[in-house]
């Protein structure tokens, strides 16, 4: 099934359609193979919800249920892909986030076509994740004349987290099924097999001539028959690999002389090499494609993934010299797509999350998308990204902080390239400010080495002593290194109260004008936040003083949450317990809110807090 934004589950699939389309699709354009590979249900036509693109229209009903694809492109990296709006994205628990991208429609099919709902009504397809290969499955019934139309919204619909928990369920039966069993039973004894034939390959490397490194076309020709070391590592690493030969760079260990002392590969040695082959078989199996059905794929993994473990040659084409290079590869951090397997940098995803799960807050959604997607693509920053999150309590702003965490991080908060502080807790005492001056500066520069990409949260930043500015201030400056050591590449979030007042002045002056809260662009109402920060910027708080000397480079305002946004953060906790719920019941839970200003009580004065606990009290 389709996986959870925050369950930290192996996959995640996200689709963005927000660039827009210079030309005007026509069948004029559609290539050969797409046409021939549509449904006899549907046809191409343009579309009704995008003028610029064609669509996909039923000429014959499609029962509820109907499974669709997979959805085919290019894989690749997210790096490599220039246009969201053909893409899925899709997590590989050793390669990170992959791309499915069939921008070019000589790569994809007819799925590519499908376009966006543009609200619940409309949409009768959902995504389906299954083996890491995308599908789509109908919602309803299609009638003849109606465009498909696909949406992701996860399980907070309920009719489609039953259709995912079914698929589920269908899956682990197949799994459970004798041909899943007499297919694992195969792979098993492929697995043995290749054990076999590593263990009777396992010699010193001193024994490797450079007879057995030579080119296959000047001699022993009968080992063509052989994989080589392409087959087993991928065009990028066999690129480096054989440029390093051409300048003569390869280290030490590949290029052993028959004169040195043997090198034996011990047994340990031997099992760290096994282990990295299990990333090179992920690898491999991505790199080839995965089939339809998840027991169909295990035993392809299986057999090709292992039995290319087999072969009795030596040379290049030993599997263990193979995975020795690949080990070695793989240690300068490119074997992830971001090349640090702890660091996800999932955009789409966190866009995705913000748009479903983060309610009343379309300044705070567009700024942080923006700042940090501008930042991570930016090559050489001049400065590390600074943050600061500015509204009342329970607006979102730690919400949204530990939603960034979980997108760029693998671990989420929990990583270590993430470090939280709350002021009153990490620095309660102004005597010890000296003291706490000297942890700072050693925390952040620890992580920074340890992770190029850190995350600084600071909660309750307002409270920040102003003591603590010397061990912020320099992390945050225009500096190419500090003590040899790059900080441009850290991100360092503030979460503040401060500026609240002024924020929820300028939104109820819009209700009040019988204006929509949306229309408040960030061009307004940031000129009146900064005026109020500058303003307390004497009040003895580092985080002002960062702002008045220029270190912030986003303020991100988060609006006053109003009656209906409450319910829809009373319906988030409902469902992340699993708990059914009605309209009743939201509003009994949104009711027992204060909200303000006393006349209006347009506003909820604790924002979203509380809420999931509040539900408790409405339960049966």
């Amino acid at each position: 099934g389709v996986a959870k934004s925050r369950t930290q589950q192996d996959s995640r699939m996200n689709q963005i359609s927000t660039e827009p389309v210079v030309s005007v699709e026509t069948l004029a354009d559609v290539p050969d193979h797409v046409l021939k590979g549509l449904p006899e249900e549907v046809k191409l036509l343009p579309s009704a919800v995008d003028k610029t693109r064609l669509g996909v229209w039923a000429v014959k009903p499609i029962f509820k249920g109907r499974k669709f694809g997979p959805f085919a492109g290019d894989k690749k990296k997210r790096s490599q892909v220039k246009s969201n709006v053909y893409m899925w994205e899709v997590y590989y628990p050793n390669l990170g986030w992959m791309c499915v991208d069939a921008t070019d429609p000589e790569k994809g099919n007819w799925l590519r076509y499908v376009n966006w709902a543009r609200s619940g009504k409309e949409q009768n397809l959902f995504p389906l994740e299954i083996n890491r290969t995308i599908y789509y499955k109908t919602l309803k019934p299609i009638e003849p004349g109606e465009e498909l139309l696909v949406w992701y919204n996860g399980e907070d619909n309920p009719e489609i987290a039953a259709a995912i928990e079914e698929e589920r369920a269908s899956n682990r039966n197949k799994r459970n099924s004798p041909k899943a069993k007499k297919g694992k039973k195969k792979s098993q004894e492929a697995k043995n097999k290749g054990k076999k034939a590593t263990d009777k390959n396992q010699k010193t490397l001193s024994d490797i001539t450079p007879a057995d490194m030579r080119d296959p076309k000047e001699g022993h020709k009968q080992e063509d028959a052989s994989p080589s070391v392409s087959a087993v590592l991928s065009l990028e690493q066999t690129a480096v690999i054989q440029e390093m030969v051409n300048q003569d760079t390869l280290p030490n260990l590949v290029m052993s002389s028959p004169v040195h002392e043997p090198h034996t590969i011990t047994e340990e040695k031997q099992e760290t090499i096994v282990c990295e082959s299990e990333v090179l078989e992920e690898r491999e199996e991505f790199e080839e494609g995965e089939e339809e059905e998840e027991e169909g794929a295990a035993v392809r993994t299986e057999e090709e993934g292992k039995g290319k473990t087999a072969p009795e040659k030596q040379g290049w084409h030993m599997p263990v010299m193979s995975e020795i290079l690949s080990r070695w590869y793989c240690s300068f951090g490119k074997c992830c797509a971001t090349g640090d397997c702890r660091v996800t940098n999932n955009i789409t995803g966190l866009e995705l999350d913000l748009s479903r799960r983060l309610h009343g807050q379309h300044l705070a959604k567009d700024v942080v998308l923006k700042a940090v997607q501008g930042f991570l693509e930016t090559p050489q920053p001049e400065k590390a990204l600074a943050l600061s999150f500015h509204g009342w309590s329970g607006t979102g702003k730690n919400f949204v902080a530990r939603l960034t965490a979980e997108h760029l991080y693998r671990d989420g908060l929990k990583s270590e390239c993430v470090k939280v502080f709350i002021s009153l807790f990490h620095f309660p005492h102004p005597v010890h400010m000296d003291l706490y001056k000297v942890q700072l500066a050693k925390e952040i520069s620890e992580t920074v080495q340890l992770c190029q990409q850190s995350l600084f949260i600071f909660d309750e930043a307002e409270k920040l002593h102003v003591a603590l500015l010397d061990a912020i201030k320099p992390y945050l400056d225009h500096y190419d290194s500090i003590d040899t050591v790059d900080y441009r590449r850290s991100i360092f979030l503030f979460l503040s109260n401060t500026g609240g007042n002024i924020i929820n002045e300028v939104a109820l002056d819009f209700w009040r004008a019988g204006r929509a809260r949306e229309e408040i662009t960030m061009e307004y109402l940031e000129h009146y936040l900064r005026m109020e920060l500058l303003d307390s910027a004497d009040e003895g708080s580092a985080h002002n003083r960062l702002l008045e000397e220029n270190l912030i480079d986003f303020l991100v305002p988060f609006l006053p949450l109003e009656y209906r946004h409450v319910k829809l953060c009373a319906r988030d906790a409902f469902l992340a317990r699993d708990l059914q719920f009605t309209e009743e019941a939201l509003d009994e839970v949104a009711r027992t809110m204060v909200f303000v200003p006393k006349e209006e009580k347009l506003f909820s004065a604790q924002g979203c807090k509380s809420v999931s606990q509040r539900i408790s009290y409405f339960l049966p």
